[in-house]
C-alpha cells in the first residue's frame, strides 16, 4: 500500500462526544525508547496526531477530543518530548518516523491519517 499524504486543517470545537476520554499508552520504538501515547475513540481510519519540536502530545488534545466520537484517534510522545524516554543514542527524523510506525504496529491500524505540526 502506498501512502497518502493529505494536509489539512483542523477546528478545536467540532463537537466532542461526552465520556469519550483518552486513554494513556505505551511501546517501545525499535532503539528500546519508551514511547507514550493517548488513544481514544474507535473506527476504521485512524487519525495520528504528531506534535512538533519542543512540544507533546497535548497539543492535540482539543481535536482528540472533538474527533474521537468518529474516529479512532491517536496522539503521540515523540522520543525526548513529553512523557516518552529521552535514552536514545541515535536521533534524527528517521527515529521519529520509527516512534510514529512503533505506535501504529502497537494499535494494529491498518488505515491511517498523519497530522502533523512542524517537526511532527
Amino acid at each position: 500500500m502506498k501512502p497518502v499524504i493529505i494536509a489539512a486543517v483542523l477546528q478545536v470545537g467540532l463537537g466532542a462526544a461526552p465520556g469519550v476520554a483518552a486513554e494513556r499508552k505505551t511501546c517501545l520504538a525499535p532503539d528500546g525508547v519508551t514511547i507514550v501515547y493517548s488513544a481514544a475513540g474507535a473506527g476504521d481510519t485512524a487519525l495520528v496526531f504528531v506534535h512538533g519540536g519542543m512540544a507533546d502530545r497535548s497539543f492535540f488534545g482539543g481535536q482528540l477530543d472533538a474527533l474521537a466520537s468518529r474516529y479512532r484517534v491517536v496522539a503521540v510522545d515523540l522520543a525526548g518530548h513529553g512523557e516518552s524516554g529521552r535514552n536514545r543514542t541515535k536521533w534524527g527524523i528517521s527515529a521519529f518516523a520509527a516512534d510514529v510506525k512503533a505506535v501504529v504496529d502497537a494499535e494494529h491500524l491498518r488505515r491511517v491519517v498523519l497530522f502533523g505540526n512542524s517537526l511532527g
